[in-house]
């Protein structure tokens, strides 16, 4: 079973068909590599013909060439992928930040006008009191207040 998997490994090269993968197996170049390795002397002390040699090693250099490129396409993407990711995430974290120093500011406006009094404090003497205790409402003055 091993040989007949190599074989088809060898004959989807372009130029070999099974009777160049069986040359090429008898000589030992089962693989890939081997042949790679062999070159073109390689091959014809195989028993394959220059011409049918050289067309086997330059489509294993167009198919090389194809796999680099497909493989630097895809590392391309993924690099502009993970920089889109990071973009992303930087524009998330400013807006979370820019978000949170706005509730900042907010809050001491809100704590700044808290703390201020617009109503001027009386004396007990332009309140008309007597002493310094304060008169407290009743319950009832407090909810006809909130009535109007």
């Amino acid at each position: 079973m091993a040989g007949k998997s190599s074989g088809k490994e060898l004959t989807d090269l372009p130029g070999v068909g099974t009777a160049t993968a069986k040359k090429l197996k008898d000589a030992g170049l089962n693989t890939v590599a081997k042949i790679r390795k062999a070159g073109r002397d390689g091959l014809t002390a195989a028993g394959i013909s220059a011409p049918t040699a050289a067309r086997i090693l330059k489509g294993m250099a167009q198919e090389a060439g194809s796999k680099a490129t497909t493989a630097a396409k895809n590392a391309t993407k993924k690099v502009s992928e993970t920089a889109a990711k990071t973009v992303k995430q930087a524009s998330k974290t400013a807006a979370k930040t820019a978000a949170k120093a706005a509730v900042k500011q907010s809050v001491k406006k809100v704590v700044q006008r808290a703390g201020r009094t617009d109503r001027k404090v009386l004396s007990a003497k332009e309140e008309g009191r007597k002493g310094k205790t304060l008169k407290t409402p009743s319950l009832k003055d407090i909810l006809k207040s909130r009535k109007k």
